[in-house]
């Protein structure tokens, strides 16, 4: 693919990446980082028609993420082991399990010593669920601030930004702000909870109100283990959190319901305008979460791809997204959730547009569009195939023969869900209630099919530079057969 090699936010990216990487595995100072940026940035401008100059360029990129990576890096500001008492401010609410609320939570301040000491650092807090708190609230209470551990799991919330864990127990909590304060977090928390008693005055069945509150607004309090480990073994564990695929969802129903303003003379920039504010709406109702905040801005940008009537630019508008994301917490990297996100969105855009230049023109649209929707899927979990091997140890097969049928299901579930939330009318209740119960009834006697079978996933192993060059080849092949239709259609010509 000759096009491929001239988007620019490709050594960007790759830059990008080299920086942050070098941030983790070396310990330079600051003053030398920035002393390259400055350097290779002047080198490049002053030779800028010299064939050197991408590379001071690409230096230049490499020393400001790794600059940003570094000052990103979490650092505990309390001593553990030693008991104190502190303040937090509860950030968000992420689940209960067993005894435990766990709740993202800020530090204020600790006593130490009789002084009070101001803090920022970043928590994983557990509280006891004898207690009756609410995400927005202050809290002061005694306890013991503790490593985040070992293994995959501790290394992951110290690149998402955590310094350490606290436990609040029975007897501890010394006081609980009156009042929650105001922020979007708490916001978009508030829109969440009113949009879930909506779905729950509407009378599904369990499982389906479970599966409808996870799919729709990603809390998955509801689902019980049996159901969560149905959808790990059958490999369609993704359905349940809000991701790509739900944000793709609602960016393509608004591009449809919208398309009707691009008939109106001037309403083509109002139209992508409108559909990116109803993103953004969604994923501030589904409460903020890094995942839904990576896919709305692949989206934006994918729609802001869409509005400049370039198809091409969809790529390097994905590259330039993931390089702003990288910007922004360059801890992303490491986060498999934005690996599987931008990898599945990468390849799904480069497999697509192969498959349209094959059946552009030889089927009629419904067909067309039928061989597409199931394409997306299975695309989808071949990108992700190395990544999940890579992190979990696990392929499943099964998940290659459902996924398609269970995305149909998720689509008629999230639709119908999303439009009772904005329009709870009585009425209309048992339609939404058949719209919902049918097709999640479907999908968990689906998913519980495949997680029994036998062949239902393979258990694998692979390091990071297999799943590197399993993404080389996945490139190398995409190239070969772009380049092959360019020279037919050519010789065509």
């Amino acid at each position: 693919m000759r096009k491929l090699g001239t988007h620019p936010f490709i050594p960007i990216l790759a830059a990008a990446v080299a920086g942050i990487i070098a941030a983790n595995l070396f310990e330079l100072p600051l003053w030398f980082a920035a002393g390259a940026l400055l350097l290779s940035y002047i080198l490049g401008a002053i030779r800028r028609e010299d064939r050197l100059s991408a590379v001071y360029f690409a230096t230049a990129v490499a020393s400001l993420f790794f600059i940003v990576a570094t000052l990103s890096m979490p650092a505990s500001e309390v001593a553990k082991g030693e008991r104190v008492l502190t303040t937090m401010k509860l950030i968000e609410k992420r689940g209960t399990n067993g005894r435990w609320q766990n709740f993202d939570a800020r530090l204020i301040s600790y006593r130490k010593n009789g002084e009070w000491i101001g803090g920022h650092e970043k928590v994983i807090l557990y509280i006891d669920t004898t207690y009756s708190v609410e995400s927005g609230r202050q809290i002061a209470g005694w306890g013991y601030f503790n490593d985040l551990g070992e293994g995959s799991y501790a290394n992951l919330m110290y690149r998402r930004g955590y310094g350490s864990r606290f436990y609040l127990v029975p007897g501890n909590l010394v006081a609980v702000s009156e009042n929650r304060s105001l922020s979007p977090v708490t916001a978009a928390q508030n829109i969440r909870e009113k949009a879930l008693q909506r779905l729950e005055r509407l009378g599904l069945n369990v499982t389906s109100e479970a599966i409808a509150a996870a799919m729709t607004l990603g809390l998955r309090q509801g689902l019980d283990r049996e159901t969560r480990e149905n959808y790990t073994l059958s490999g369609t564990a993704h359905i349940l959190a809000i991701s790509g695929l739900h944000v793709g969802m609602v960016f393509m129903i608004v591009n449809l319901l919208l398309m009707p303003l691009t008939l109106l003379n001037r309403f083509h920039i109002f139209k992508n305008i409108l559909a990116v504010a109803i993103l953004w709406l969604y994923a501030f109702v589904t409460g903020l979460s890094p995942s839904v905040i990576r896919a709305t801005i692949m989206f934006t940008g994918t729609q802001a791809a869409l509005a400049s009537s370039s198809s091409r630019n969809s790529i390097n508008t994905l590259l330039a997204a993931a390089a702003i994301m990288l910007l922004i917490n360059p801890n992303y990297l490491y986060d498999m959730s934005f690996q599987l996100s931008f990898v599945a969105v990468l390849f799904i855009i480069l497999w697509m547009r192969l498959l349209h230049k094959v059946i552009n023109r030889r089927i009629n649209r419904v067909l067309k569009w039928a061989i597409s929707f199931v394409a997306v899927s299975v695309f989808a979990s071949f990108a992700v195939a190395p990544l999940t091997a890579l992190h979990f140890d696990y392929f499943s097969t099964v998940g290659l023969l459902i996924n398609p049928l269970i995305v149909c299901t998720a689509w008629v579930i999230v639709v119908a869900t999303l439009v009772w939330m904005i329009l709870p009318l009585g009425i209309a209740a048992p339609l939404f209630r058949l719209l919902i119960n049918i097709p999640a009834g479907i999908q968990d006697s689906l998913v519980g099919w495949g997680a029994s079978r036998s062949w239902a996933g393979i258990e694998t192993s692979i390091p990071w530079y297999s799943a590197l060059l399993i993404y080389a080849v996945y490139l190398s092949i995409t190239i070969l057969l772009y380049n092959l239709s360019e020279r037919k259609r050519e010789f065509k010509v």
